[in-house]
């Protein structure tokens, strides 16, 4: 049996071995760039006072419905949502779900946050917000990606 103290330097020197490489591939997740970029988008959304807004939602994850919807936001909270494709209201318990665009501002914080292994994020051109969210925590983990796709954002009376 090796002695305690030999084990436990192999563990510790296999852990450094194992940071470095992950290192030396470029497997490390969205840094401060990022996040001045996301803060800078926020700055520029909020600086348009919009609370009130239709915009087009399809989300995209192992989880269930990915239908797309379009989304019904009044004074900054959900108020409404349907599905895309035929008018038809999503029920309340999903809706209760659904992001505003400031939730997915959080989404995107939350993903930097937690120091997710890959974040991309666009943003539009003058709104500054997101129009396309995609995280995978982990790239060890199966099937904890997942995405959102923003469109068509229009004004509702406030």
């Amino acid at each position: 049996m090796m002695p305690l103290a030999l084990r436990s330097a192999l563990l510790i020197a296999g852990t450094l071995v194992a940071l470095t490489s992950c290192e030396a591939v470029g497997v490390t997740g969205p840094g401060s760039e990022t996040r001045a970029q996301m803060l800078s988008q926020r700055q520029l959304w909020e600086s348009q006072g919009i609370t009130s807004y239709r915009y087009g939602y399809r989300r995209a994850c192992f989880c269930g419905d990915v239908n797309a919807l379009e989304i019904d936001v009044a004074n900054g909270a959900v108020a409404a949502a349907r599905y895309a494709d035929d008018g038809a209201p999503v029920t309340s318990i999903y809706q209760s779900t659904l992001p505003t665009i400031d939730d997915l501002f959080d989404i995107i914080e939350e993903a930097l946050d937690s120091r997710a292994d890959a974040l991309r994020v666009t943003y539009h051109p003058t709104l500054g917000y997101p129009t396309e969210i995609s995280v995978d925590y982990r790239f060890v983990v199966a099937d904890d990606e997942f995405g959102y796709a923003i469109s068509n954002l229009i004004l509702l009376p406030q």
